[in-house]
This record gives C-alpha cells, sequence and structure tokens, in this order.
C-alpha cells in the first residue's frame, strides 16, 4: 500500500497511525508512481479539496494508476459547490472507468436523490 496526500499535517498524522507504510507529499492530479494498483481509495473528500478546473484531472490521474479491472472508490460529499455525481460520472468515463456501485454511506446504504454524501465504486475497463 502506498498512501499520499499535499498537506504535511494530514501525512504526519498518517505516519504516526501506520508507520510501516509508505507515505508521500504529493498532489493527486500530478504524483505518478511506477506502480499500478488493485485498488485507489479516494476517501475523506479528497475530489472536494482540488480546485474545481483539476477535478477530473485528479480522476483521471488516479484511474491511470488501477490495473485492468481494477477499482476506484471514492467518497465524498455533495454540497452544491462541491463535486456532483454526473460531473464524476463524466470524469470517469473519460477515464476508462465504469460504475459498479454507488451508496449513501461506506456501509452501503442505499442512495437517495436527495443524499449529501455518495460512495462510489468504478472499474477500470479491461483492454
Amino acid at each position: 500500500m502506498t498512501g499520499f496526500d499535499i498537506d504535511p499535517e494530514m501525512l504526519e498524522t498518517a505516519r504516526r497511525k501506520a508507520p510501516d507504510l509508505r507515505w508521500i507529499r504529493h498532489d493527486v492530479t500530478l504524483v505518478r508512481l511506477a506502480e499500478r494498483f488493485d485498488a485507489v481509495l479516494m476517501a475523506g473528500n479528497v475530489v472536494n479539496f482540488v480546485a474545481p478546473a483539476r477535478r477530473h484531472l485528479a480522476v483521471a490521474n488516479m484511474a491511470h494508476h488501477l490495473h485492468e479491472g481494477g477499482l476506484l472508490i471514492d467518497g465524498h460529499s455533495l454540497q452544491p459547490t462541491e463535486a456532483q455525481l454526473a460531473d464524476y460520472d463524466e470524469w470517469a468515463a473519460a477515464s476508462g472507468l465504469e460504475l459498479v456501485g454507488r451508496w449513501s454511506t461506506w456501509q452501503r446504504d442505499p442512495l437517495e436523490a436527495t443524499g449529501s454524501f455518495a460512495v462510489s465504486v468504478f472499474r477500470k475497463s479491461l483492454a
């Protein structure tokens, strides 16, 4: 497992909680690792912390780091100024990802039309 964040305080907390894991300070839209992964987890509103004009780059870059058939798992809130599901779905599709499931919580409660949070799972298409 490899974790990264651009915020030094978040990395300090992560390193303290999981010192045996590899932690890197980098931007989600720019990081390029040599590895490919079976899953990428973007928890904690990651996409909403990215500048709106660059959010599609975050999704594309994380899709780049997946093996074929790998999963991108994202959880973020859905306030009006934050990333909306229709936009996220477009960014994912443009990055070779297909939606395989969406819920309102990490416990997979059903998503409601007026929900304020979504957990989405996308699979990277097979070539």
